[in-house]
């Protein structure tokens, strides 16, 4: 975001950029590193592991996107996320220890 530029704002631009041209999304589903992401599957660790992360944050529940997220950051090493939710990414960690970076918030 640039000084004086609302998150909000931003979006709104965004997924109007994206309603007007379909080519934009075409082009990021291509891309390896969302292709990677589409084909993670959720293999004989990947569900006992999202009904763990699920149940983990007592004060703070996490719901199977956020989930995912973690499962994600902690099979590939990334913790380069977009979330509007701050607060529980804030809170959360991936590998016990290291801390999300919230692209949306840079």
């Amino acid at each position: 975001l640039r000084a004086g530029e609302h998150l909000e704002d931003r979006i709104e631009s965004q997924l109007a950029d994206m309603a007007a041209r379909p080519d934009l999304i075409r082009s990021f589903c291509r891309h390896p590193s969302v292709a990677y992401i589409a084909d993670c599957r959720a293999n004989e660790h990947g569900l006992p592991r999202l009904r763990a992360l699920t149940g983990n944050y007592v004060d703070l529940p996490m719901d199977l996107a956020d989930a995912s997220l973690v499962l994600l950051a902690e099979q590939t090493g990334v913790g380069r996320i977009l979330s509007t939710d701050q607060r529980d990414f804030r809170t959360c960690r991936f590998k016990q220890r290291k801390p999300f970076r919230n692209l949306l918030l840079d």
